[in-house]
């Protein structure tokens, strides 16, 4: 009977079928003994002719299921990226035909990385992103954990740099030690680059997957969009959110005076001039020299 019973599941046959097959086949059975075989027959035949119609159907729907299941994935480019210069030329390549927007994520302690005597393939990726963003070409999102008051500043200088284009920036303050993260890209809602974990200090892996995948892609914009409206924003469409640089540096030890100062200079830098003045309780806009 576990035999049967068996070669029934691998059909795909479910188990309440197998019981009331299994109750009829014995009635059947019984009512052979005391004498009705006259007509045993034709109901057994009837009985195995549902049988198989049932296996005929539980298959049609299995294999339904299968063609689904494959052809949402047979659309689906999956490559893997051992090394940040292949990983870089396929952001490029990307980003090249992208014609609305970009999703970034910076989730672990970032790399400050020396200045390079050529151009890197990350420098083009990078010099073409500013591009975009500049001409506003694009729309750029960037959901980033801040570590350290050296995130924080390199944060205000993007935000100040960018003020006049689609460039938000949305923040969580500190992330668990313990807790390896995994960076997420989105291009377009079409093209995804997942990868690069690291813990707050100790580097992880370097391999980024790429993916072009309905399936797989309306996870990875769920999940980034979850992240974005988790996160805190230094700005929006209405402009830079001032409390929350002052919320942020104040978090991370800088007094007022400090704050102002350290504004006041990554402002310049840049020729931002409507920077704010934080006193301890209330701020005023100023323009710089």
């Amino acid at each position: 009977m576990k035999r049967i019973r068996s070669v029934f599941e691998q059909l795909g046959i479910d188990g309440a079928i197998v019981a009331i097959l299994g109750i009829v086949a014995i009635l059947l059975s019984i009512y052979d003994i005391v004498g009705g075989s006259q007509i045993s027959q034709p109901i057994l035949v009837g009985v195995l002719g549902l049988l198989l119609l049932e296996v005929v159907l539980q298959r049609i729907r299995l294999d339904r299921t299968k063609s689904e299941i494959i052809g949402s994935l047979s659309g689906a480019h999956i490559e893997v990226f051992s090394n940040e210069e292949d990983f870089a030329d396929a952001k490029y390549r990307v980003l090249m035909q992208t014609e609305k927007y970009v999703y970034d994520t910076e989730l672990c302690l970032p790399a400050f990385a020396s200045a390079v005597s050529s151009p890197s393939p990350e420098t083009r990726y990078k010099q073409l992103l500013k591009q975009k963003i500049l001409n506003k070409q694009i729309e750029f999102r960037y959901v980033q954990v801040i570590y350290n008051r050296r995130h924080f500043e390199s944060v205000l200088e993007k935000l100040f740099q960018f003020c006049e284009c689609r460039y938000y920036i949305g923040y969580f303050l500190g992330a668990p030690e313990v807790i390896p993260v995994m960076n997420l890209m989105i291009f377009d809602g079409k093209h995804f680059f997942i990868g690069g974990y690291y813990g707050p200090t100790v580097r992880g892996d370097d391999r980024n997957v790429y993916t072009q995948s309905d399936l797989m892609g309306a996870t990875l914009q769920q999940y980034y969009d979850y992240l974005w409206k988790s996160a805190r924003l230094f700005n929006d469409k209405h402009g830079i959110n001032w409390e929350e640089i002052q919320h942020c540096g104040q978090q991370l030890g800088y007094d007022i005076e400090e704050l102002n100062s350290t504004i006041a200079r990554i402002a310049k830098s840049v020729g931002f001039s409507r920077v704010k003045v934080f006193a301890k309780d209330i701020a005023r806009e100023h323009a710089t020299d």
